[in-house]
């Protein structure tokens, strides 16, 4: 039962690239992440103002059935930890195009928006490499990815995700930052 599970995830856009889905970054790999996401509303949200706080990166797609069902442990999640913010991100082609379309469909908990900057799209990106989605990518408070799960992951894999995250830099050792949500990107009006 549990290859046909896994079978069916792959074929469906989930994957398990590693025998468990999770790819641990060395901590000394890598800079702070900088990722800026516009949301349906026109809104920014810059990841890189999230530092000091743990954050969940989500990509997902418009046309995959893993992604929709992603969606449900995310938005409890997201409610039953409001101080963590997730940010999800379509990365796929034309998704400026499908957003808020999407948005108006499943009714995400957390934001949603695409990457305008086309850096989290399929083959090497700012986040590593994507092969698959959904593709949940977790942030600790310094900015630096400290884990990459592919393929779904439920509730319990999610919590163990922040988990990991929140003990990897101790709280205090990064100043708070204040996010600037919504602020306009240089040259726009």
């Amino acid at each position: 039962m549990a290859a046909w599970l896994l079978l069916a995830l792959a074929g469906c856009g989930g994957s398990t690239t590693a025998a468990t889905g999770v790819e641990h970054p060395r901590a000394s790999e890598g800079a702070p992440l900088e990722l800026t996401v516009r949301l349906a509303d026109g809104e920014w949200i810059d990841v890189g103002d999230l530092r000091g706080r743990l954050v969940l990166v989500v990509l997902l797609t418009t046309y995959d059935a893993v992604c929709q069902a992603q969606l449900v442990p995310l938005n409890h999640i997201a409610h039953r930890h409001p101080e963590i913010p997730i940010v999800g991100v379509l990365s796929q082609e034309e998704a400026s195009q499908l957003l808020a379309a999407y948005v108006d469909a499943v009714h995400p908990a957390f934001p949603l928006g695409y990457d305008a900057d086309a850096k989290v799209l399929v083959g090497e990106t700012a986040i590593g490499s994507i092969e698959a989605v959904p593709l949940i990518v977790s942030l600790d408070r310094t900015g630096r990815i400290v884990e990459r799960h592919v393929g779904f992951a439920g509730e319990g894999d999610i919590e163990a995700i922040l988990s990991r995250a929140d003990a990897r830099v101790p709280e205090g050792s990064v100043p708070e930052a204040v996010p600037l949500m919504g602020v306009e990107r240089p040259g726009e009006r």
